[in-house]
């Protein structure tokens, strides 16, 4: 350890969340592997021994992948192999209803339910939506002389786009988007498990999604609700409706925050040419 380095701390302090590229080469410098002084974790920041760890799902699990490693575990670990632990305890987890959660056999065969979702055909079709809504709300903006960025047009238009690639109703989605925008952010710095569970977006949403993955099944339709509705494990299983339901949620949850901060931070004009405000 280099004399005089003072260790970031990354989960509470909001410079470093503002900018934390200075402070990830800080502790890379003194190892690509490091036992965190302020945390009981490892932080790894080489890319390297990340790729190794991400690849070794033998040795590493990914069941705190939702939450971050500052929650709790559920249990207290004995011996060197938690494996069986970690399968006993799951439910336990922050963060377990996201299919990030499981490992190995059982995550590939939740994500091949959402592989199903992205066709060419249908990532096509979603594509001219999104270039028709970017214009319809451009023009509403401009007509209105103003607006949030991230309030009237990053977020919405997130959610807008993620309820055309599910099969969501058009009449449905002013709900949705309502209810997203409320929900807790993912990542806040000021509440390490805020945003990590599902469960608050499902009370919320997950009843919508259960009535579309139900009448679906009853009632197929060509569209895409009826798709995942209808789509089964790579076994020959048929999904569980809540497991399909929470597979939506963490559609709109993973996209709602990194997609509309994402689109939020693509450029700041010019004072001559602002037409909305950023809310930071």
């Amino acid at each position: 350890m280099a004399k005089g380095f003072e260790e970031p701390d990354f989960f509470t302090d909001h410079s470093v969340l503002l900018d934390p590229y200075e402070a990830l080469d800080a502790v890379r410098s003194q190892s690509s592997v490091r036992q965190m002084e302020n945390h009981d974790f490892v932080m790894v920041t080489g890319f390297a021994e990340a790729t190794a760890v991400l690849l070794d799902g033998e040795h590493f699990s990914s069941v705190i992948a939702a939450a971050g490693p500052t929650a709790p575990l559920p249990f207290v670990p004995e011996g060197d192999d938690i494996t069986d632990q970690i399968a006993a305890h799951h439910h336990e987890f922050v963060g377990h209803e996201t299919f990030l959660s499981f490992d190995g056999a059982e995550h590939s065969a939740r994500r091949a339910l959402l592989n199903k979702l992205f066709t060419p055909s249908r990532l096509r079709a979603n594509e001219l939506y999104m270039h028709d809504l970017a214009d319809r709300m451009v023009r509403d903006v401009v007509a209105k002389g103003g607006c949030e960025l991230m309030h009237d047009l990053a977020t919405p238009y997130v959610t807008y786009v993620i309820a055309d690639l599910l099969g969501v109703p058009e009449e449905d989605r002013a709900k949705i988007t309502e209810i997203l925008a409320s929900a807790p952010l993912p990542g806040a710095v000021d509440d390490a498990d805020a945003g990590a569970s599902l469960a608050p977006l499902a009370e919320q949403v997950g009843g919508m999604f259960a009535g579309y993955i139900l009448d679906r099944r009853a009632n197929p339709r060509q569209d895409v609700m009826t798709d995942l509705a209808t789509a089964r494990f790579p076994d020959g299983s048929i999904p569980e409706v809540g497991e399909l339901v929470m597979l939506a949620i963490f559609l709109f949850a993973a996209g709602q925050d990194t997609s509309a901060k994402l689109v939020g931070n693509s450029g700041d004009p010019s004072p001559d040419q602002q037409v909305c405000t950023h809310r930071r």
